[in-house]
């Protein structure tokens, strides 16, 4: 069952699109029919479901949020100190919506593993997200400087981008060369879309953003933009810059059907 989830561990961060998605998700599951209880494995599960149900992969959302809740819940009563464990937990936490005990999470996980970047960027964003900006940036910055090869930079620049959007007056020049940064490593990544677009609209860059916009769904067929709007209000804080991230999707919305296909 290790070969099983480290492939499907190291699949899911070779690039987050649909079809990456369901393989990471196939080969977890043939980990655990051989072992049900392979803590990492469960652990992993809960993860990628969570990922699944923030980019509209995973129809479900009752089941799902039942399931990554079970998943981790088991793994942390096995392992409830290990940083893999941990970190697992805070993406669940965080994107179903409790940011601060996703930082506790993570902050314990850093105590066991200091040097993670995984952890140091998962924390860095929830940092963002609740107000810590600076101090959010420097533990991303902290992530790339120890793992400038790693598969998951797209992410990491991905969390820059909206970092300089929060900043104090924002820095919205540096969001657009993050997220451009994060495209050029993984073009089909839905959130560094979704960044792009909005901050050439609020640099009132009409006509791009209408073309970064519609080329969000032409590489993400599965897209919609109800899935749309539910993964910025899982994935922006505060509400009301969520709020304001969904209105802008509203103006771009057209008459084409994007339904998730059946």
């Amino acid at each position: 069952m290790v070969p099983y989830a480290l492939t499907g561990y190291n699949e899911f961060f070779s690039g987050v699109d649909y079809e990456t998605y369901q393989q990471s998700t196939n080969l977890i599951k043939q980990a655990l029919e051989l072992d049900p209880e392979y803590v990492y494995a469960r652990a992993m599960n809960a993860c990628l479901v969570t990922t699944g149900i923030l980019l509209g992969f995973y129809k479900d959302l009752e089941e799902g949020a039942k399931l990554a809740t079970a998943e981790i819940q088991f793994a942390l009563k096995q392992a409830p100190n290990d940083p893999n464990v941990l970190w697992c937990w805070a993406v669940v936490q965080g994107f179903f919506g409790d940011k601060p005990s996703a930082i506790v999470a993570l902050e314990r996980a850093k105590d066991g593993n200091p040097n993670g970047p995984h952890i140091l960027a998962d924390l860095g964003n929830f940092f963002m997200q609740t107000g810590r900006v600076e101090e959010g940036l420097d533990l991303v910055r902290d992530a790339i400087d120890l793992s400038p090869r790693e598969p998951r930079l797209f992410i990491w620049h991905y969390f820059m981008g909206h970092g300089y959007s929060r900043l104090d007056p924002p820095q919205l020049d540096k969001s657009l060369i993050e997220f451009d940064k994060a495209l050029a490593l993984f073009k089909a990544y839905i959130p560094s879309w979704t960044g792009k677009f909005m901050t050439l609209h609020m640099i009132n860059k009409f006509e791009e953003a209408r073309e970064a916009f519609d080329m969000m769904f032409e590489l993400n067929p599965a897209l919609g933009v109800e899935q749309l709007r539910r993964m910025v209000k899982m994935g922006i804080d505060p509400e009301e810059v969520s709020d304001f991230y969904v209105s802008i999707i509203d103006f771009y919305e057209n008459e084409e059907d994007r339904k998730l296909p059946s």
